[in-house]
């Protein structure tokens, strides 16, 4: 399960750790061997309205997703299939297969509004603040002795 926190100051280290692991994983992947589970890679930022996650699936519909909010915990599940037979592919380098991911939402997110879209391969998912942790701005008065 992932927990939503801001990222350290090192990303990169960790998005090269990622990648040194995707290139390690699929160093002797086969067709058949494709047909597995994977990781869609994926952004997360701030606003001020709330958190937004960013997922890469494209090749994917509607139907082939699956997001649930259960126990103050998102999963997004969905698989991808091959367009042929595996024995039919010479060389496959798209991730195939079903993926899950799994993220332990703040306290701050009002998951009555969360909202999810996907448009042009991109899934993403709104997840809105509650309205008394957005923050405010506080008016300064002015007074006279």
């Amino acid at each position: 399960m992932t927990t939503l926190v801001k990222l350290p100051a090192f990303s990169q280290f960790n998005q090269l750790h990622e990648e040194v692991n995707r290139m390690l994983d699929g160093a002797f992947r086969t067709a058949k061997s494709a047909v597995s589970e994977w990781v869609p890679r994926s952004d997360i930022y701030e606003t001020e309205q709330g958190l937004v996650m960013q997922f890469d699936l494209p090749g994917l519909r509607q139907e082939d997703l699956d997001i649930r909010i259960e126990n103050d915990t998102l999963t997004i599940r969905g698989e991808r299939k091959l367009a042929a037979e595996p024995e039919k592919y010479l060389r496959v380098e798209h991730n195939h297969g079903a993926f899950t991911r799994v993220f332990s939402l703040p306290d701050f997110v009002n998951q009555e509004k969360i909202e999810a879209n996907l448009v042009d391969g991109v899934l993403t998912v709104a997840l809105p603040r509650r309205e008394e942790t957005k923050p405010r701005q506080i008016q300064v008065q002015v007074r006279t002795a």
